[in-house]
């Protein structure tokens, strides 16, 4: 697990306004530059794992599509706006990265736990490639853990200031409650977020990594890595 800290992560690939994020072509900028990569990943209509980070396709795609709402076939068709890049599927991804470079995989579950994760599983049973599991929904890691306990898992934790949560459960998040329940091998945090009880919570599990999102300045990384931390940055190379 020393790559996560120790070798920058870049943020759903390395895009700009020609490469899209999460596309194939953001991910082979990453892996040129010897970037982990970190995406986000969906589940379709149909049940299968796509990688996508928004839950509609509008903010990069002329058309709107709720991603649990469209089969995996009807998105591979639609090419991600002033691109011809397409949605992959996470099978896909992982064929083209083949083990250069190591994975920082969100899942991005909002719904039912289960269905998602398993499908997860299965694709990365076969993967030989090093990776690391991560998500802002604890239950949903708990459950990879259950089924498997040798994958890696962070929890992602940031100030859910534009979250449309119910108060409860972004309490529950915000000061990282279900912390003992969960008990993951790392945190990703959001940089420049000062809560005293997400401060409290990783001096108690001080042994595990710190990442700090979404860096977008190059000094800032610089001092975070030289510190020891692990960075997800964007919008520049380090």
């Amino acid at each position: 697990m020393n790559w996560l800290s120790k070798t920058p992560i870049a943020h759903r690939g390395l895009h700009d306004i020609e490469i899209p994020e999460n596309s194939l072509g953001a991910f082979k900028s990453a892996i040129d530059s010897s970037y982990v990569i970190e995406l986000d990943v969906r589940l379709t209509k149909d049940g299968k794992v796509v990688v996508f980070h928004d839950l509609e396709t509008s903010r990069l795609m002329d058309q709107n599509y709720k991603i649990s709402d469209t089969d995996l076939s009807e998105l591979e068709e639609l090419a991600l706006k002033g691109s011809n890049f397409k949605i992959p599927s996470l099978k896909t991804v992982l064929d083209f990265v083949a083990g250069r470079v190591p994975l920082l995989i969100e899942i991005k579950n909002e719904s039912k736990v289960g269905l998602l994760e398993n499908e997860l599983v299965r694709i990365l049973d076969d993967y030989k490639g090093e990776f690391a599991l991560q998500s802002f929904n604890p239950l949903s890691l708990k459950y990879i853990s259950k089924v498997r306990p040798d994958f890696k898992i962070g929890l992602l934790v940031g100030s859910f200031s534009k979250s449309k949560l119910p108060f409860v459960k972004k309490i529950f998040l915000k000061y990282m409650l279900l912390t003992p329940y969960l008990r993951p091998d790392f945190f990703s945090i959001e940089y420049g977020v000062n809560i005293w009880m997400q401060k409290s919570m990783l001096k108690i599990y001080n042994d595990r990594p710190i990442l700090y999102w979404t860096i977008k300045n190059k000094e800032t990384a610089s001092e975070l890595i030289k510190s020891g931390h692990g960075v997800i940055f964007e919008g520049f190379k380090i």
